[in-house]
Parts: structure tokens; C-alpha cells; sequence
């Protein structure tokens, strides 16, 4: 059945892009404000429980060029090739060697207990793009901070300047062992002095060359606040925060199997939206009256007339004088719904049959005051006459006490009520018998229109075994109880029929009224009956 098939499917529906997106946060913003301020809260909590902590900086410039080796014509392996890269990345690892580290506690003046402390909070780093190790150091006072990075960046120098001059400083001092042994002889060798002397010159000037490979370019700085930061944290918390709040809302949405609107659930049941109607008010339900009789001109019988038209024009290709009403479950205002379009198409001009075929748990006859001994039972079983068990509804007047006998013959602007009667052993196999068809084709041709309640469809069977009797299906839907699998369900079974479902009508969806079109404005009806006019369906 073309009706009910529903487009993309539940799956696709909710795949909206980044308005749809948009959209569901600001449904959601309750839970997405929730997130949001939790995880600030939680990260501002625990940045201001921190101790302050303050960070000092110094640069070192590491040189590229070998003086030593450029004046001499000697290569004293300060350079090792061009990779100048893996040179940094060395110097660094030399830089927080625990040996250089120990030498900066000792140069600050600081005990060597706090080794471990010191080793967490500094970092020594080459940058890729400069020939620059920065070395910085984190602690909760800001002097000393910046007197452990001081201490820190010359301990380094010192400790690379005596790695470079190492191997210089062994040779000089074995040349200078070797001339005091020379000297030492009765007959000493004056050319190999000579020699040794000339030799130990050149060692001390490349001594003295070999000291420029690193120094300070940028001191110790005065040390910054570092943490905590609340203004900072907070704006990063809230960052993740909307992540977060996206993922619940996500999470939320992909749980939750109801549907945001009334929109939402015709689309997903592929169905035209015939109305919205608001839960009656509480004087009519505590006393079981009809809107559309006690208050046929007020602003709710309004919105019956509306659903009346829209019910009209959903019928011109299917031109069905017998409509049924359905539901999924019970309790979703099926049975007045369909008295008070019953009641809405008759004081427009129609003569109208209500049927209540819900034998299980019949409703209709209370709307109006009635007995339920006499009904549709007796006259399919042939125990009464279909004329005899059609009770007339007084509708000029508001005493609901008040009915006349059914007219025989057409009806015009008139509404004739067929109670249920008393259960039948078996209601589904009831329904469905063609005795019970021959009732409704005898009702359709005497009325314009036979509006039938039915039970709902999820629990039992007999609307099906009713549908092939009538022209056309009204689905009546109660919004907050509408979940998908309920109406995934429902729609596989309006497939399995071949009766034309004319249009959703979604019930207790007064909260939508009101955000949508401002539900609860005032008018002045000076003439009920024009309003109501709508030509009769022959």
C-alpha cells in the first residue's frame, strides 16, 4: 500500500548534517548545557585546587662553525659531518643527562634530595627550524625558578665545554709530562723540545678556540605563571564541553525512540498530517462530554473543524464514505477523536453514522449518554432491527440527554449513533463476517458518511478484519506514547491492507500547538453554521 511507505527509512532520518545537528543540540540544549557546565566546572575545580606554579626560560646557541679546525686545518670531531640535526637532538639528550642536572643543582645551591623533583619539572628541547636548545624549568617559586634555569643553561655550557675540550686537554698534559722528562735528562734533546713546546702551543690555542661552541643567547627570564590559568581552562573546558555535549546528544538521540514532533512521525510513517490536537480539557474528560457538543464554537472545536476539512480533502481521490479509525495500542483519544468528527461532519450538513465496533471495550456510548443493550451485535445476529438500535443525537441542543429516534431513509445534517451491544463470544470473527458487512454497506447506504471505531490494531485483529468493508483508514496517534519500534510495527501491518490510509492525526500535542501556531487564541464566531457548511457526500 503506497500510503505507508515511509521515506529513507528510521535510519536515514536522523542523518541531518550540521543544521539538522544544529537543530538537535538546541532541542537538546537542556543536556547539552548540562555536559557543558559539568566539564567546566570539573576543569575549573581541579586547575584552581593546583598549586601555583611559575616557569623560567633560557635559550643556548648551539654554533655550527669549527674555529679551531678552520685556523689549524684540524678537525677536533666538535662536528661530526653536516647533519647538524642530529647534533641538537644529541645536545639535548646531553643537556638532561642526570650528570648535568646534579652539576645545576649544585651550581643553584640546591640539595641533591631534590633530584627527582627537579628532573620532572624541566625540560630541555631543540627546535628544528634554529640552532637553539631551550631549557626551562617549572616551580612554585618564581625566583627560584628562575635561578634553577640560570643554573641549569651554564651547567650545560660548562659540561659540554669540558666534553670538546677533553681530548685536548689529555694530549697537552701527556706533551707537557713528556718535555719534564726530557728536561729532566743530563743531555737533553734540544730539537725534540723545541718540538714538544711548539706542539703544546697549538693544543692550548685550540684549548682556548674549542670554548665557543655553545653559549647563552636568551638568560634566564623572569619566571611566568604558568598554572593555574581558570580564564584559559575554562575557555578549553568549554571547547570540550560542546564536543562532549554533541556526543551525549548524539547518544541521546540514537537511545531515544520517540519522536520529536508530530512532522517527524507522519514522515516516518509516510503519511499525510491531517491535525494536531490538543488533550481536552479536564471538564470534558473527567465527564466523558465531547468538545464538539457542549463547545462546538469555542477555540477546540475550532480545531475539529479544521481536521474535518483536511479529512475531506485527503478523501477526493478516494471519494470513502465509510471511514474507519485506528489505532496502535489503547488510550491514545481514538474514540474521541472519531465521536467528535462524527459530530463535526453532521453540524456541516452530512448525515452521519458513528459505529462503535470496539466490542472488547466499547466507548461511544458513554460520549453520549446511551445504553449499550441495544447495538450492532444484536442486529448482525439478527436478534434487532438496525433501525431500532440507531439512536439519534439531539445536535441544536446542549442537554446530551437529549436523542430522537432515527429517521428512516437518507439523513441530512443529522448524526445517528450505533452502540456495540453485547459482546460476542468471538468479537474478531465477528467483525470480520459478512453479516457484519451487510450492516455497514445497509449504514453507508442510508449516511453520507459511517465513521467506525475499532480496537487498536497491536492488540487485536478485528480492525483487519474489518478493513476490506470499509473505503478508507484515519490513524490516530498519541504523540508521547508513539515510539519507533510501536510504529515500525504499525506500519508493516497498514502494508499487509489494501485500504487506503487517508492521513495521521496525532493527539495530546498541545504543547506543540502552542510553540508552533500560539494554540489558545480568542475569536468570536457571530455565525457557528457558516462556518460549519460542507456540502454533503452523496
Amino acid at each position: 500500500m503506497d500510503e505507508v511507505e515511509a521515506p529513507g527509512g528510521g535510519a536515514n532520518e536522523r542523518q541531518l548534517g550540521i543544521g539538522g545537528a544544529l537543530v538537535v543540540l538546541r532541542r537538546r540544549w537542556r543536556l547539552s548545557l548540562l555536559v557543558i557546565a559539568i566539564v567546566v566546572a570539573g576543569s575549573l575545580a581541579r586547575s584552581l585546587s593546583q598549586e601555583a606554579s611559575y616557569e623560567s626560560k633560557a635559550s643556548v646557541y648551539l654554533s655550527r662553525s669549527n674555529v679551531a679546525g678552520g685556523l689549524t686545518g684540524t678537525d677536533v670531531g666538535s662536528i661530526q659531518g653536516n647533519d647538524f640535526a642530529r647534533l641538537a637532538q644529541t645536545q639535548a639528550a646531553i643537556a638532561g643527562s642526570s650528570t648535568v642536572r646534579m652539576r645545576a643543582l649544585q651550581m643553584a645551591g640546591i640539595p641533591a634530595s631534590e633530584a627527582e623533583d627537579f628532573r620532572k619539572n624541566s625540560q630541555v628541547s631543540s627546535q628544528s627550524n634554529a640552532d637553539i636548545l631551550s631549557f626551562s624549568v617549572r616551580d612554585g617559586d618564581p625566583g627560584r625558578a628562575q635561578s634553577l634555569t640560570r643554573a641549569y643553561s651554564a651547567a650545560y655550557i660548562s659540561y659540554r665545554r669540558e666534553l670538546d675540550t677533553a681530548a685536548l686537554q689529555n694530549a697537552s698534559k701527556a706533551i707537557r709530562m713528556r718535555i719534564s722528562e726530557e728536561s729532566s735528562k743530563e743531555r737533553p734533546d734540544q730539537n725534540l723540545l723545541s718540538s714538544l713546546r711548539v706542539n703544546q702551543q697549538r693544543l692550548d690555542t685550540l684549548e682556548a678556540l674549542q670554548t665557543a661552541n655553545s653559549y647563552t643567547v636568551r638568560p634566564a627570564s623572569n619566571a611566568a605563571k604558568v598554572s593555574p590559568q581558570p580564564i584559559q581552562t575554562g575557555i578549553i573546558a568549554a571547547v570540550l564541553g560542546l564536543f562532549l555535549a554533541a556526543a551525549a546528544v548524539a547518544l541521546r538521540e540514537a537511545l531515544d525512540t520517540r519522536f520529536k514532533d508530530a512532522d517527524q512521525l507522519s514522515d516516518y510513517m509516510g503519511l499525510s498530517l491531517l491535525g494536531r490536537l490538543a488533550a481536552p480539557p479536564k471538564q470534558f474528560r473527567e465527564t466523558r462530554r465531547l468538545v464538539m457538543m457542549d463547545a462546538p464554537t469555542s477555540v477546540d472545536g475550532e480545531v475539529f473543524r479544521v481536521l474535518r476539512t483536511n479529512i475531506d480533502f485527503a478523501n477526493v481521490a478516494a471519494q470513502a464514505r465509510c471511514l474507519m479509525v485506528m489505532s496502535a495500542v489503547e488510550n491514545e483519544g481514538k474514540s474521541t477523536t472519531i465521536a467528535n468528527v462524527a459530530v463535526t461532519v453532521a453540524r456541516a450538513g452530512a448525515s452521519v453514522a458513528l459505529v462503535d465496533a470496539d466490542l472488547r471495550s466499547p466507548t461511544v456510548h458513554r460520549f453520549f449518554d446511551l445504553p449499550n443493550g441495544d447495538g450492532v451485535t444484536l442486529v448482525v445476529a439478527g436478534k434487532s432491527v438496525l433501525s431500532d438500535a440507531l439512536v439519534g443525537i439531539d445536535l441544536d441542543h446542549s442537554d446530551r440527554s437529549s436523542t430522537r429516534p432515527a429517521s428512516p431513509g437518507p439523513l441530512v445534517g443529522s448524526l445517528n449513533v450505533l452502540p456495540a451491544g453485547p459482546a460476542p463470544p468471538d468479537p474478531g470473527l465477528f467483525v470480520g463476517s459478512d453479516a457484519f458487512r451487510d450492516t455497514i454497506a445497509e449504514l453507508s447506504a442510508a449516511h453520507d458518511f459511517v465513521f467506525i471505531d475499532t480496537p487498536p490494531v497491536l492488540r487485536v485483529g478485528d480492525a483487519l478484519s474489518l478493513s476490506p468493508a470499509v473505503g478508507g483508514v484515519l490513524l490516530v496517534t498519541r504523540l508521547n506514547r508513539a515510539r519507533r519500534p510501536l510504529m515500525h510495527e504499525l506500519r508493516r501491518i497498514l502494508r499487509a491492507t489494501n485500504t487506503p490510509v487517508l492521513g495521521l492525526i496525532a493527539t495530546d500535542a498541545g504543547s506543540e500547538l502552542r510553540s508552533k501556531y500560539g494554540y489558545g487564541y480568542g475569536y468570536g464566531y457571530g455565525s457557528a453554521a457558516a462556518a460549519e457548511t460542507m456540502p454533503p457526500k452523496r
